[in-house]
C-alpha cells in the first residue's frame, strides 16, 4: 500500500488505512459486494455499521462520504 518511505512514523498512514479497509467491510449476516482476491480495483461505498458503538450524535461518531456526495 505504501510506495515509498514516508520517511516520518507510519502510524497515521497505517490507521488511515485500516479505517478505509473496516469501512468495506460487510455487517455480519450481509452478502459479501467486495471483489474476490486478486480481481481488479473497483470503487466502493463505506458500508454503514447497523449497530456503531459510537452514537451518530457524538462529536467523535463516524461520518462517511458516500461516492455521490464528493
Amino acid at each position: 500500500m505504501v510506495a515509498a518511505n514516508l520517511g516520518v512514523n507510519p502510524s497515521l498512514t497505517i490507521t488511515a488505512l485500516a479505517e478505509r479497509a473496516v469501512a468495506l467491510w460487510p455487517n455480519a449476516g450481509d452478502v459479501e459486494a467486495r471483489p474476490p482476491i486478486g480481481a481488479g480495483y473497483v470503487e466502493m461505498d463505506p458500508i454503514l455499521p447497523r449497530a456503531p458503538v459510537v452514537p451518530r450524535t457524538a462529536p467523535a461518531a463516524l461520518r462517511l462520504i458516500r461516492t455521490e456526495e464528493r
